[in-house]
């Protein structure tokens, strides 16, 4: 890593011709250079590139193929954010995970892996069913860890799940200490070996996380490809990612000492264990400043902070109604809504009916971008992808069939509101 001042006299770093012309693309894309005779002749001479320009490249290469939530995006600078803080791990003591989620399947929980492996620092890779003893030896690296079916950790309801060990050592691994810990310590040869467990990781599964566990996430909250994304083609697209990922370590390289040094302001409401972790990603917005193409990364890091906390918050409270209550007053709305075929219903139409019932907890346990996800996970039902009506863009939908039969549910009169 180096200073500002190294920088002004640093020999120019050495590049291959794809890095190059990438490099190029992007001053010119960026608006930090006026022509691509202008941009070649920078490269050449080894002049530093703006700390936006390896993030602007990323943010838009990522937006090309990544769908996520309506409401959430600012998931997708979070991402880049993200990636970037791995580079330049070095220059920091907490590390927050990475959870990709989704309320339907389908939606490119793997795929943010995966684009994490090409983007992220050489050596980044994916572990399916991780041991313990596999966990630790690759946090001692220090290299990013990614973790696809995090229901083997967790159970999607969010209580412990088989693999406690491996579960304790991701909560564990986001801080560093003073003496370079936490550690588990193992016997090998007659020697007791440490292993050290900070380390980046990112996940990809479905169902809660425990408090515990989440207060530590980013979280990238995925949708299905909805047509207006290009489709990621390996052998077109996997050789740019590797190239952008090239620009954020060379980033890291030239700015990493600017990160650690950085001391961005915390959004407010961003208190308790949430600044520890969105400390680290507004430094390296901080760092990165505002672009002429892409605007403000400082601004962009904020908001999707504010939101994080306050997704949060909605998440904790109010307390989950019973799935029970949940199937009766979908099939109570579904008798009283108009505006649905008879054999389906749209999850916005449900959503809809159900937080203007009476009497009935939805208003507020409903409410927001996470609501779709929460009615899911009550009724035990995975919406479909369908056009009713001869939509252009196709709708997440319930089908009638696909609700369980519930008896005894009470009627939504005899009820008080909060249950």
């Amino acid at each position: 890593m180096t200073t500002t001042m190294e920088r002004e006299t640093a020999p120019a770093p050495t590049r291959d011709a794809a890095y190059r012309d990438r490099l190029m693309a992007t001053l010119v894309e960026s608006g930090a250079r006026a022509s691509a005779a202008e941009a070649a002749a920078s490269v050449e001479a080894g002049v530093i590139p703006p700390a936006y320009a390896a993030l602007d490249a990323a943010y838009r290469f990522v937006k090309r193929f990544v769908q996520v939530e309506e409401g959430h995006e600012d998931d997708l600078a979070t991402l880049v954010l993200w990636i970037a803080h791995c580079h330049a791990i070095d220059a920091f003591d907490r590390t927050g995970r990475l959870r990709v989620t989704s309320t339907l399947p389908g939606s490119g929980k793997s795929f943010i892996l995966d684009l994490c492996a090409l983007m992220g620092p050489e050596g980044t890779g994916e572990i399916i069913d991780p041991t313990a003893a596999g966990l630790y030896a690759r946090t001692d690296t220090a290299i990013p860890i990614l973790i696809d079916e995090t229901e083997n950790l967790w159970r999607p309801d969010g209580k412990p799940g088989p693999a406690k060990r491996q579960a304790a050592i991701v909560n564990a691994g986001y801080r560093r200490t003073r003496d370079g810990g936490p550690y588990v310590e193992r016997k090998i040869g007659g020697e007791l070996v440490k292993f050290g467990l900070f380390c980046p990781i990112a996940m990809a599964g479905i169902g809660r996380l425990p408090d515990t566990t989440a207060s530590r996430c980013f979280n990238i909250h995925m949708a299905p490809g909805d047509g207006t994304r290009e489709k990621f083609i390996p052998r077109d697209h996997e050789g740019q990612a590797v190239e952008i990922g090239a620009m954020l370590a060379q980033w890291a390289a030239d700015y990493g000492t600017d990160v650690g040094c950085a001391l961005p302001e915390m959004p407010p409401g961003v208190i308790g264990r949430p600044s520890e972790i969105w400390d680290t990603l507004l430094r390296v917005a901080a760092v990165a400043g505002v672009s002429p193409e892409t605007g403000s990364w400082p601004d962009r890091c904020a908001a999707a902070a504010i939101g994080a906390v306050a997704g949060a918050a909605v998440d904790k409270s109010p307390p989950m109604p019973s799935p029970a209550l949940a199937i009766g007053d979908v099939r109570t709305v579904w008798t009283r809504h108009s505006g649905h075929m008879a054999h389906l219903m749209s999850t916005r139409a449900a959503l809809d009916a159900l937080r203007a019932m009476d009497n009935r907890p939805w208003s507020g346990y409903l409410e927001g971008a996470g609501g779709a996800r929460k009615l899911a996970s009550l009724l035990s039902v995975t919406p479909k992808r369908l056009r009713p009506n001869g939509t252009d863009a196709p709708v997440a939908c319930y089908m009638l069939a696909d609700l369980p039969d519930v008896p005894d549910v009470p009627d939504a009169a005899s009820v008080p509101a909060g249950i």
